[in-house]
């Protein structure tokens, strides 16, 4: 089933969530987390920057649709 987003104010809360699962692993870098979406609000793929020299939100989004 795939998850949709009522609107975009839910998008960024979700990415607000994910960042914050970085806190603590990401410094000197500030917390990210992505959400990648269509036209529908349809998710696509997610993600945050789990850890220092690591790859970024961006692309463990990319990567896990």
């Amino acid at each position: 089933m795939v998850q949709r987003f009522d609107n975009l104010e839910s998008v960024m809360r979700r990415a607000l969530e994910l960042a914050a699962l970085g806190v603590g692993y990401v410094e000197p870098n500030p917390p990210v987390g992505a959400v990648v979406v269509d036209g529908n609000l349809n998710l696509l793929g997610s993600g945050y920057h789990k850890k220092f020299g690591g790859p970024h939100a961006e692309i463990h989004a990319l990567n896990s649709g």
